[in-house]
């Protein structure tokens, strides 16, 4: 108990001296075929078109890192749906995609945003919507999520201030979103009240401040 408290400490202290701390923003790959072919349709590549809006230069989300699953140029393998995704994104950010992770290394995703804390930029991970609560486990969500099925407009984003929240918001691309009603009341803030055991609180935070906070010297 005494080393959560501790690690949460620091993670505060952490958080409010550094200036554009970093966040991660998850969201799932565009659509993509149903022909069974790992190739995104025309809804998503006129996805791959709105993110470019939503997370491009001079956005509010400061975007200097993006994760995608390893892609392979093989038939059949789907990883290449993230790269392709995020394609015409990292052209206008004039920055390499992060492309060194297999979709279900998950460790290998917490490394490479452990190395990215620090740079003043947040990490944008695009991946398999069936994966992505299970990422979001590990890089810090203390509640495990599942994306809904069928949707692809939705951004979750993991602070590194509260361990328990998580803000989730809509991407509201125009013509692919129009379908779901309510759009707004979607926008919220989740798990504020859900803030888990004291030794739930204490395995996370051993994650998280390795994840958030690697200035503060805890391994």
């Amino acid at each position: 108990m005494k080393l959560a408290i501790v690690l949460f400490l620091a993670s505060l202290v952490v958080c409010f001296k550094r200036p554009g701390r970093p966040n991660i923003f998850m969201i799932p790959h565009g659509e993509k075929m149903t022909n069974g072919s790992d190739r995104l349709s025309e809804a998503g590549l006129a996805r791959a078109e709105c993110l470019r809006e939503i997370f491009g230069p001079g956005s509010v989300y400061n975007i200097g890192l993006i994760l995608v699953p390893k892609y392979k140029f093989t038939p059949g393998i789907v990883d290449r749906l993230g790269y392709d995704t995020m394609t015409p994104l990292a052209e206008d950010l004039k920055i390499d995609i992060r492309a060194g992770c297999a979709r279900l290394t998950y460790g290998c995703v917490l490394e490479a945003i452990d190395y990215w804390v620090g740079t003043g930029k947040n990490a944008l991970v695009c991946w398999e919507p069936k994966l992505l609560g299970g990422l979001s486990r590990l890089l810090g969500l203390r509640r495990l999520e599942r994306y809904p099925s069928g949707r692809h407009d939705i951004i979750w984003e993991l602070t590194p201030c509260r361990y328990y929240m998580k803000r989730r918001t809509l991407q509201k691309c125009p013509g692919l979103d129009v379908p779901w009603v309510n759009l707004d009341s979607e926008d919220e803030t989740l798990g504020s009240e859900d803030k888990g055991s004291e030794e739930e609180i204490e395995s996370w935070q051993l994650r998280a401040s390795k994840v958030y906070n690697a200035t503060v010297g805890v391994k």
